[in-house]
């Protein structure tokens, strides 16, 4: 399996993109690798499911590949569209999908266009920061997520990622105060008691030959009861890297324990669902082809299965909703278009006459309900 490999050459706007998909030698995973020039300028790793057959994963392989370039294609096609008619809202939300998708520079300008368009625009400054992590520039990282603390000081998230930039960098005691920060506000927040634990394991990585027994037993068991939290309240979390890690950890291979609870993670985890949102709130607002009721059934079934895992969250459902409202609008236009072929085989056909008024009547008050809850209000 390991030697098997895709790939593709994209062209996009002029530019002639290289995507490769593979295993990664050693772990479960597919590695997605998108060049430009000879140059790594995206990277995306995902996990194979459990139990596959060579032919199985032959298939799994394949439909990765295709899927991956044709996310990529109607990607900077929409950012295409949006740099025509930029709005801050909607230059952050690209970013956000420039941003999971391993595009970090692009999704850097995306954020910086909508910060110059909107100066207190928290999610485009945080997101910025968040950017400039993952570039390895964390001084403006810290800068950026700072200013986006002092705006937002109630978003646990805020303080999360400047943990994260602080563990980046093996400045340990900040990274701990920062995710202790984020889980006073949010006690649920899965990621921060894993990096929490992550942190107590460099602690030992650093220092255990310095430490006492009996720091070393504390710290031990605190990335222990930490990361077992992390992974009941996400089961996402106990993945293989996971176990690696709590093996490691126990047998006390603090480094190679500290390296594998870095992994069990990627760097960066979009919000519950914002990336399937994004995109289609985008497509809607910027494409050029619109949005057809196949993509909005594909729409709904993709949501659906995010809140069928995480049933708790308010505005999934609220987004779920508005996907059956375009989806009505569908069958709106269906029923009106009927009404006239009706009348159009017979004027004075009165039912058809008063349903016909009262569908443009409740399909202009859908487009009414649908522009409030798509377009963003003042």
């Amino acid at each position: 399996m390991e030697s098997a490999a895709l790939t593709s050459l994209i062209e996009i706007e002029g530019k002639n993109f290289t995507l490769e998909t593979s295993p990664v030698s050693g772990k479960n995973r597919l590695s997605s690798l998108v060049q430009l020039g000879g140059r790594a300028i995206s990277h995306r790793e995902v996990e194979l499911p459990e139990g596959l057959d060579d032919d199985s994963f032959k298939h799994y392989l394949q439909e990765t590949h295709r899927i991956r370039s044709v996310e990529l294609e109607s990607l900077f096609r929409l950012n295409k569209k949006i740099d025509e008619k930029p709005t801050a809202d909607a230059c952050w939300k690209i970013g956000v999908i420039f941003l999971s998708n391993g595009f970090y520079e692009d999704s850097r300008q995306k954020f910086l266009k909508a910060i110059e368009m909107d100066p207190r625009h928290l999610q485009a400054i945080k997101n910025y920061g968040i950017a400039l992590t993952l570039m390895e520039d964390y001084d403006g990282a810290f800068a950026s997520l700072n200013q986006a603390r002092e705006l937002g000081p109630s978003f646990a998230d805020i303080y999360y990622h400047i943990g994260n930039t602080h563990l980046y960098k093996r400045e340990l005691d900040e990274a701990v105060q920062g995710y202790l920060q984020a889980l006073q506000i949010n006690p649920r927040y899965a990621d921060a008691r894993l990096r929490l634990a992550t942190a107590c394991v460099g602690y030992l990585a650093q220092s255990s030959n310095q430490l006492d027994g009996g720091k070393v037993l504390e710290l031990s068991e605190r990335a222990k009861t930490e990361a077992e939290t992390a992974a009941t309240l996400n089961p996402k979390v106990r993945n293989r890297a996971f176990l690696m890690a709590m093996d490691y950890l126990r047998n006390k291979k603090y480094s190679q324990a500290f390296q594998a609870f870095i992994e069990v993670r990627p760097k960066y985890v979009p919000r519950i669902g914002d990336e399937i949102i994004f995109f289609f709130t985008l497509t809607l607002l910027y494409g050029s082809e619109g949005i057809d009721l196949q993509m909005t059934e594909q729409y709904i079934d993709k949501l659906t299965k995010v809140i069928e895992e995480y049933p708790h969250y308010a505005d999934l459902h609220h987004h779920l909703g508005t996907a059956y409202l375009i989806k009505c609008r569908f069958d709106v236009s269906r029923s009106l278009k009927e009404f006239k072929k009706a009348l159009e085989i017979n004027p004075q056909f009165q039912k058809a006459l008063n349903n016909s008024t009262d569908t443009e009547d409740l399909h202009r008050k859908v487009l009414a309900v649908l522009k409030k809850a798509i377009i963003p209000q003042g």
